[in-house]
């Protein structure tokens, strides 16, 4: 797979994944991430790199989620301030004219 945070939604599902994958003995690949798929040649040791660089990675997937989500949602929301046309042409909004400039 080309990137870890394409297990899951959120930190929980990404972390069940793995550990199914695991429980399995089936092998991840993640191309992001060359560290995951060096052997390191004690399989305990190597357990627990991949366990944490897992947690790491789908705590920071989860948490950018949140914050684009929070954004799209504010953007969403906020009134736009719009340019106003008179006469058929585009003008400043009120506080930004400047006498003598209309």
């Amino acid at each position: 797979m080309e990137s870890l945070d394409r297990l899951g939604r959120n930190y929980d599902d990404i972390v069940q994944m793995v550990q199914r994958l695991d429980q399995k003995e089936i092998g991840l690949i993640v191309l992001n991430l060359p560290i995951l798929n060096h052997d390191l040649g004690d399989s305990n040791l190597q357990k627990l790199i991949r366990n944490m660089i897992v947690r790491q990675l789908s705590w920071t997937a989860q948490n950018e989620r949140k914050k684009l989500s929070l954004n799209s949602d504010k953007e969403l929301k906020s009134p736009r301030k719009k340019a106003t046309t008179r006469a058929g042409q585009l003008s400043m909004p009120p506080m930004l004219r400047v006498r003598g400039f209309e």
